[in-house]
């Protein structure tokens, strides 16, 4: 005799086969699309898709993987440490159509009487968990605040929010040079505030960039032994509504190896004006 997880599985591949594949359509990669949930690593979503067609970084460190396959793109986005966040088909795949209670041809591996209501009433409870487990991740990963921002060599003046724990900074890579046997960088610092703050220590971490096409969990931890620290102190004051170059000096770094650089930013005293 079937157990309820066997016959729950054989229930829904005799649906999924019901589903009618179209032109510019994603409901030949229905099943391939679904192994895939929030939460799981990179390494699982291009295990089951292979590499991704045109994969590029947003501006808060998520990373965008989009494949196409003829009329079907299948969207991914995973935060900064490769997991996923959201999925996205389009054209939207079609919801599951129930099959008529008097078919005649109904599969004799589709469940009957009581047992049929409690894979029904299952299959409704895991997708209700699965949307709000959506819904949460989206969540939480909106309203997390941004202590660290990755800065990209190639791209200069590009600002990004920085939160600090009185408010936040707007911070850009403005131009990056050898130096010493290392690397001269200097960051801008915008404080869009009206209030002002009085010393701040620099938290820097950098190196060789990520390969993000062939991420692993592995190669992803490996990439994160090799980088570089240094915490630096500086006394200069932040002021409300004005832009601070800082210089940042990142010694024992061959240019050919510098592609990364990721800073966060601890400030120390607030300075408020007082009225008349």
């Amino acid at each position: 005799m079937r157990t309820l997880h066997q016959v729950l599985l054989l229930a829904l591949g005799f649906l999924s086969c019901s589903w009618a594949a179209k032109s510019d359509s994603c409901e030949p990669y229905r099943a391939k699309y679904e192994q895939l949930s929030v939460g799981d690593d990179w390494s699982m979503i291009s295990k089951v898709l292979g590499a991704s067609t045109t994969p590029h970084d947003t501006v808060n460190g998520d990373t965008v993987y989009t494949y196409e396959f003829g009329g079907c793109r299948l969207t991914f986005v995973s935060d900064f440490g490769g997991r996923l966040k959201t999925k996205k088909a389009n054209p939207s795949l079609a919801t599951l159509s129930k099959p008529t209670s008097n078919s005649a041809t109904a599969d004799s591996r589709e469940p009957q009487g009581p047992l049929k209501e409690q894979v029904a009433e299952l299959r409704a409870q895991v997708d209700g968990l699965s949307k709000m487990l959506g819904y949460i991740s989206s969540q939480v990963s909106e309203n997390m605040p941004n202590k660290r921002v990755s800065l990209d060599p190639t791209s200069l003046d590009k600002y990004m929010r920085l939160d600090v724990k009185n408010g936040f900074l707007l911070v850009s890579l403005r131009s990056v040079e050898p130096y010493l046997g290392g690397i001269k960088a200097v960051i801008d610092v915008g404080n869009p505030l009206t209030a002002s703050f009085n010393g701040f220590k620099v938290s820097a971490k950098w190196g060789r960039p990520f390969d993000n096409k062939n991420w692993t969990a592995e190669r992803y931890k490996e990439w994160q032994a090799s980088l570089q620290t240094r915490d630096e102190s500086f006394t200069e004051t932040l002021n409300a509504g004005s832009l601070t170059p800082v210089q940042l000096v990142l010694p024992n770094t061959p240019p050919a190896q510098f592609g990364y650089l990721e800073v966060s930013i601890e400030t120390n005293n607030i300075s408020l004006k007082r009225p008349f």
